[in-house]
């Protein structure tokens, strides 16, 4: 095989490769605010209690959580949560959550919720890829790609 052939074949699996081109990875951090903690409580604390046995002690809460507007409009961004807490943990990995605004179309401004668009696995970074065709950005976690389906987020 030629350089040239070698070289055009290298070219070609770059532009197939699954890494992210141009991903911007989310910063998680602890609850900052107390309509963060309140949402939290809100979604997180009943199912805690009945796992656990323990009240979610707020000072030190068992999960992180990013925000990112995936879907282009200004307010109500998606909401990632990162469960830290053993009994929501693998070996190597803790279940992410990520929730997306949705409100219906035709309906008043502010009539929507928050639902869930994905119970995942994670181990290591968790990106923004480009918008996908479906109005919502590509989700990256490691090296896999997530795409929003148009009611939830697959592995395309």
């Amino acid at each position: 095989m030629t350089v040239i052939c070698r070289l055009l074949l290298f070219v070609f699996a770059l532009s197939i490769s699954p890494a992210p081109v141009s991903a911007a990875a989310l910063e998680f951090q602890k609850p900052q605010s107390r309509w963060e903690v309140s949402w939290l409580a809100q979604f997180y604390n009943r199912d805690f209690v009945q796992i656990t046995g323990q009240n979610i002690d707020w000072s030190n809460p068992p999960f992180l959580t990013a925000t990112a507007d995936i879907d282009g409009d200004p307010g109500n961004p998606a909401i990632f949560v990162l469960r830290q807490h053993r009994d929501f943990c693998g070996a190597q990995n803790c279940t992410l959550h990520v929730w997306h605004y949705d409100e219906p179309t035709g309906s008043a401004p502010g009539a929507g919720d928050y639902v869930r668009a994905l119970e995942v696995f994670v181990a290591g970074a968790v990106a923004l890829g480009d918008m996908g065709p479906n109005g919502l950005q590509d989700i990256w976690l490691g090296e896999n790609l997530w795409r929003w389906n148009g009611s939830t987020y697959i592995r395309p």
